[in-house]
């Protein structure tokens, strides 16, 4: 089985190089289960969420409040959702161009098998680490 998934990253987007580094910088702090998380005074951000954020700092989209209502948000303090060109809403969370560029599959050499970011970051006890290792392990073509 080859560990090789195809990216169809826009001219301007960040590079995955780029982003294993801001996962890796420190500057983020671990979240699951949304791309953004602002609940609590300390912003959150999912392994996808990351990226998105580069993404923003580039230009590309922007964070916009996923709803006032609970389990989102009390009003104040809210999830968010990344829109950009193409994103759509879905029923719980915005499935974003990151994810429809190929950034959310990779090669998990635990499972022998590719899986999604989304759920080695929310089902990992590692933080970033278990996605940092999966995406370097990842062929991208």
């Amino acid at each position: 089985m080859t560990n090789q998934t195809r990216l169809h990253l826009p001219l301007g987007a960040p590079t995955v190089q780029e982003w294993v580094t801001a996962l890796e910088s420190g500057k983020y702090t671990f979240g699951t289960g949304v791309l953004r998380d602002e609940r609590s005074a300390e912003v959150k951000h999912c392994a996808l969420g990351v990226y998105a954020d580069l993404c923003v700092q580039r230009g590309i989209g922007a964070w916009e409040p996923y709803g006032a209502w609970e389990p989102y948000g009390d009003g104040e303090h809210c999830t968010f959702f990344w829109k950009g060109p193409n994103s759509f809403r879905g029923d719980h969370y915005l499935t974003s161009l990151p994810i429809v560029w190929g950034l959310n599959t990779v090669y998990d050499r635990h499972t022998g098998r590719f899986e999604y970011v989304a759920d080695i970051n929310d089902f990992s006890k590692h933080g970033y680490q278990s996605v940092i290792e999966a995406i370097k392990d990842t062929d991208y073509v």
